[in-house]
């Protein structure tokens, strides 16, 4: 599968014009001779794109949108696969991003970037003129050589500000799928300890959750969020809290006993885990 690290060599192969810089590139997609069908490939960046009267099939990893609603919003992060194959030109506006100007620019990270397969947006016809508008301002600001980078990356995150509103629309509006979600995640959190899943993974984490359920952490996480009102990690650590409670009852365990057996490296932690979330330590818990 043919990979590609700089911005320029992919715009070459998809059809459109070279990055003006290194670690941003901001373009159109009508108005060029567009390659219309792709095997695999990926990309050492991240690219965020609305796209209009797309017909065919546009597959990241194993995950194929519906493109019959106003306007499709597509995601990649780095070293995602995704392949692609119409009979038509689209329309539509991207952003590509170096893993980098990100690290750099922390604010500029959203969840949604590293969704992956799991939750395309689907925007409605308002959400598809503002993010249009979004685009055009971003995309005007980037061939605008009297706007600096400050203000090209000002545009950049209130585009994403926007985005990460319409997805938790979205989250509210599908409801139901989320809630199967959360009920799978609920479950696996309450088969941990028995299941003996600690002996091997340790303390349970997002990570391990979601590769259960086959999905990024991040995805999780929002979704967790969105359902129930607090974190994965939060419902994690108040899982644990629990378990501790039960063990402490039983006075022939020490406190860092209790912490081995929960499947904590280091005994420490599981006290400041444990006073953060009761507001005592484990010892004056049991004392009380």
């Amino acid at each position: 599968m043919k990979n590609f690290k700089s911005l320029s060599d992919f715009n070459s192969y998809l059809g459109v014009p070279a990055s003006l810089r290194d670690e941003i590139d901001v373009g159109l997609y009508h108005g060029y001779p567009l390659r219309l069908s792709s095997p695999s490939v990926s990309a050492d960046f991240y690219r965020i794109s609305i796209k209009h009267n797309f017909q065919g099939e546009h597959i990241l990893e194993n995950y194929q949108p519906d493109f019959s609603g106003n306007a499709f919003m597509f995601f990649s992060s780095p070293k995602q696969s995704f392949h692609w194959d119409t009979s038509e030109p689209w329309r539509g506006y991207y952003v590509q991003m170096h893993p980098a100007l990100i690290h750099n620019n922390k604010h500029l990270f959203y969840n949604f970037l590293e969704y992956g397969q799991h939750e395309g947006l689907y925007l409605t016809e308002a959400e598809t003129q503002k993010i249009t508008e979004l685009f055009n301002q971003v995309y005007t600001g980037y061939h605008d050589k009297s706007i600096n980078s400050d203000i090209l990356l000002g545009y950049v995150h209130l585009l994403f500000s926007f985005i990460n509103l319409f997805y938790k629309r979205q989250f509210k509006d599908h409801q139901e799928g989320h809630n199967r979600i959360t009920q799978r995640f609920v479950n696996l959190l309450n088969e941990y300890y028995p299941k003996e899943y600690h002996k091997g993974s340790g303390t349970p984490s997002v990570n391990f959750f979601a590769e259960k359920l086959c999905i990024t952490p991040n995805y999780l996480s929002d979704t967790i969020k969105a359902i129930t009102g607090i974190s994965p990690i939060d419902h994690i650590h108040q899982h644990i809290v629990a378990e501790a409670k039960g063990l402490l009852r039983d006075n022939s365990l020490t406190s860092s006993e209790v912490a081995f057996q929960l499947g904590f490296d280091y005994p420490n932690y599981f006290s400041r885990l444990f006073r953060k979330v009761t507001g005592v330590s484990p010892s004056e818990y049991r004392n009380q």
